[in-house]
């Protein structure tokens, strides 16, 4: 089971640094799907105690794979 909804976000994830220009419309999915994913994964990292410095340092990474993915 996934009470929190966390698994369908791992999909959401994975889609989003990956840097493809095959898919039409991808730059706007991910402008609209990353506040909310970004959100969402804050949520769940606080959820399970992750430590700041290590969240930090995810979030760096993520948001440069991000920028990398629209452009």
């Amino acid at each position: 089971t996934d009470p929190h909804g966390y698994r369908a976000l791992v999909d959401d994830l994975i889609w989003s640094v990956q840097k493809t220009s095959a898919q039409r419309g991808r730059v706007r999915r991910l402008v609209q799907m990353i506040p909310g994913l970004l959100a969402r994964l804050r949520e769940g990292l606080a959820r399970i105690g992750y430590p700041p410095e290590l969240t930090q340092r995810f979030f760096d990474h993520l948001i440069t794979l991000h920028r990398a993915a629209v452009l």
